[in-house]
């Protein structure tokens, strides 16, 4: 007999921040945070695995964001018990739809084995993720030479007026505005103040670059959006370029020296950006993969 369980995490449990990311161990020290959903595997000696999900913005839809076991009990179909117990516990509050998103590693090929046994839609690659630092990033000339052109400003995100967030949400998906998958609140609970920008054109609303800390050593620059008519200005340059500036002055850069860039597959104008821009300034590309289950 192994001696573990499976049972319903009751929050806060701060016991088990080790089994899940630094980004997401604040949701089990908070005293039951709305949508999360976390299941324990724990046996005499303590927690020995976890699985944590939130139950998202749009109706029905949630997202796994860590599946963990201890390496002494791994091989045994834990994994596979815990993520069954987790869609049931999504399933519970009104989930119908449960998403996961990960990045290539070591442990893929255990995750994607759990994903197969419990049912799940075959993984794609949704992005191509290139890490960089600043000895790597710094050699870009664009970095030293990009300026905004006249009538352009930047500012901290942070100070966007309340009454802008309507404004943009009645945007989304128009000609010229950006699709969902761009939208600047993804995540919002875990953007970077320090360093995320948005973009104004002659005092208007024109466009954002907007990151995360959610890598250990690493900000993600999630989000890069300009307005369709200013693209041909490439004010996309010195905005980013603006954020590495701010990343190496921000009050983590110690524990947080490297960038990540988001290169979605299926978007060429980000992909013309790498080749001719980021490329040849990286350290290590991967792949930012998703899947999901239709939950009966």
């Amino acid at each position: 007999m192994s001696g573990l369980e499976i049972r319903t995490l009751e929050l806060p449990a701060p016991a088990y921040a080790g089994f899940t990311f630094p980004f997401f161990a604040a949701q089990l020290s908070a005293l039951a945070p709305a949508g999360v959903a976390a299941v324990a595997l724990e046996g005499a000696d303590g927690p020995a695995g976890l699985g944590l999900a939130r139950v998202g913005a749009a109706a029905g839809t949630a997202d796994v964001l860590s599946i963990f076991v201890a390496a002494a009990h791994r091989g045994q179909g834990w994994g596979t018990r815990l993520l069954a117990e987790l869609e049931a516990a999504v399933r519970g509050l009104g989930a119908r739809e449960l998403r996961i998103v990960y990045v290539s590693g070591a442990g893929t090929p255990a995750l994607e084995a759990v994903l197969r046994k419990r049912g799940w839609e075959p993984p794609v690659v949704r992005m191509i993720l290139c890490k960089s630092d600043a000895a790597h990033i710094l050699q870009a000339p664009w970095i030293r030479s990009a300026r905004l052109g006249p009538g352009l400003e930047m500012f901290p995100w942070r100070e966007l007026p309340p009454e802008m967030r309507a404004w943009i949400r009645a945007r989304e998906g128009t000609p010229g505005w950006h699709p969902p998958t761009l939208s600047p609140f993804k995540d919002e609970p875990f953007y970077d103040p320090e360093t995320s920008l948005g973009l104004r054109c002659h005092g208007e609303l024109a466009g954002w670059v907007i990151t995360h800390r959610v890598i250990p050593g690493s900000l993600r620059y999630t989000t890069v959006f300009i307005r369709e008519d200013l693209r041909w200005r490439a004010p996309h340059l010195p905005m980013v370029a603006e954020v590495i500036r701010r990343q190496m002055a921000s009050s983590y850069y110690a524990d947080t020296p490297n960038g990540m860039f988001n290169q979605p597959v299926d978007d060429p104008a980000v992909h013309r950006f790498f080749v001719k821009r980021l490329r040849d300034y990286v350290i290590s590309t991967k792949e930012s993969k998703g899947s999901r289950k239709l939950l009966a």
